[in-house]
């Protein structure tokens, strides 16, 4: 059997993949330098920020931010 039907799992190896995680602050990783736009639960828009290659934090005060689509809760 061989599976062609690709999952929503993100593809590490492609160029613009970006992890976010949460905790006590918000620790994205990205492979290349790109903008990302960090938005509250409502939709309003915290802030912009030009994210680098690699790792990088960001305190922000608690609460459910979304990131690129992806969910990210400080506590």
């Amino acid at each position: 059997i061989r599976f062609t039907q690709t999952t929503g799992l993100p593809d590490d190896r492609q160029p613009g993949c970006l992890h976010v995680a949460g905790g006590h602050c918000i620790v994205l990783t990205s492979m290349v330098e790109r903008d990302v736009v960090v938005t509250s639960a409502d939709g309003k828009c915290i802030l912009s920020w030009h994210v680098l290659p690699g790792r990088q934090a960001l305190t922000l005060p608690k609460g459910v931010y979304i990131i690129e689509g992806e969910k990210a809760i400080v506590y």
